[in-house]
Parts: structure tokens; C-alpha cells; sequence
């Protein structure tokens, strides 16, 4: 129940944004360790969702820390999107409340992957955005009929089967592809076996 309110505030996030890109000159947010930590941030900023990221020195200290170097901050700062703020709460030992209290204070949206700041963001009815949320909500639906390309990837279990890998890890069991490995290919999806905590789809060139 508590995942369905979470997906749905992302959602009513997300409208909100776009309601204040047609009614604001500029839309800036802010981003979290763990958002700078995401792999996936690179690619967040490029799709120009917001015109500004706001990168507070409490958050680039706090990176460093986990990371060892600044490498991570220097390659995001290399955007000219990302505007690094020198900023602190003395007062305030733990980041993720001095994250909470920049955000109010300067209206910004946050740009996060923890569940705790998506959490207190709540409570302080402050906006956010959560990566893990948004990307998993954009996944495309895969079911059987629909044709997926895949790079086949090692042998399978059965006579001439072979196995690719979806972006999120999911098994693709692909049959008389063997002698593919090492290819990408065009696949059908013909069935999808579902366990407790994952799935296995099965599929035909």
C-alpha cells in the first residue's frame, strides 16, 4: 500500500513539474547523494526535465566521503546544467536534513533514490522526484507477441538454446540461437514464466 502512495505522489511530482515548466521561466531542483551516486543522473539531466541542478557543498563533501575522490563530482559538474552552492547547516549533523531544509528554504525539487528522503519530503510536503520510481514507471510492458532486440549472450540448458539479458536482469531463453552467441538479435516473445521475485521470458528468433 505504501509503494501504491509513493507511486502516486511520484506521478502528482511529475504533473506538477510539468504544470511549472508552462508557468515558470526556470525549474530548478536539487540533487541528493544518492541521486549523484545513480549512474543513471548523466542521462537524467540530459533529458531537460529541469532547466538547473543545484549540487550543495554538505552534499559534495558527503559523496566524497563514500566515493574516496571527487571524480564523480567533477565529472558532474562538467555540466553546465550543474550549479555547484556553497552551503552548510552547522547545526544539522546529518545530510539528508540539511538536503531537507535547502530544499524548503529555496523552493527546489529533489532529485533522489532514498526511500527515507521520498519519505520526509512527504511529510515537509516538499516535491521530489524519485529515479528508481521514474525509470522503473517508464519501463516498456514486454508481453508475449511483441518483438524485442537482444544480444545473445551464452549457451542455454536445453539442445541448441541460448540466453540473453534484459537492461534489468531478466532472463531471455531464446530457442535454436546457440549458434548466435555473441550477436544481437531480433526476438518474438512467445511466453513469460513468473516466480516469486522474478521472471523468465522464453523466445524464438
Amino acid at each position: 500500500m505504501l509503494t501504491f502512495i509513493i507511486t502516486v505522489l511520484l506521478l502528482l511530482n511529475l504533473i506538477f513539474i510539468i504544470f511549472l515548466r508552462k508557468h515558470k521561466n526556470k525549474t530548478v531542483a536539487v540533487l541528493d547523494v544518492t541521486a549523484v551516486l545513480d549512474s543513471r543522473i548523466i542521462d537524467f539531466i540530459k533529458t531537460n526535465l529541469f532547466d538547473e541542478y543545484i549540487l550543495p557543498s554538505f552534499i559534495q563533501k558527503e559523496v566524497e566521503r563514500i566515493k574516496g575522490n571527487n571524480k564523480l563530482i567533477n565529472k558532474l559538474i562538467s555540466n553546465k546544467k550543474v550549479t555547484t552552492v556553497k552551503k552548510d547547516y552547522k547545526k544539522l549533523t546529518d545530510y539528508k536534513f540539511k538536503l531537507l531544509k535547502y530544499a524548503k528554504d529555496n523552493e527546489l525539487i529533489i532529485i533522489t533514490d532514498d526511500f527515507e528522503i521520498n519519505r520526509m519530503s512527504v511529510i515537509r510536503a516538499l516535491n521530489f522526484v524519485n529515479l528508481n520510481d521514474l525509470y522503473n514507471s517508464l519501463k516498456p510492458i514486454i508481453l508475449p507477441g511483441h518483438t524485442i532486440s537482444i544480444l545473445i549472450s551464452k549457451e542455454g540448458k536445453e539442445r541448441n538454446q541460448a540466453i540473453g539479458l534484459l537492461d534489468d536482469g531478466t532472463t531471455v531463453v531464446v530457442e535454436d540461437a546457440r549458434k548466435f552467441i555473441g550477436k544481437e538479435l531480433p526476438v518474438r516473445i512467445t511466453s513469460i514464466m513468473h516466480t516469486s521475485n522474478s521472471k523468465m521470458i522464453f523466445a524464438k528468433i
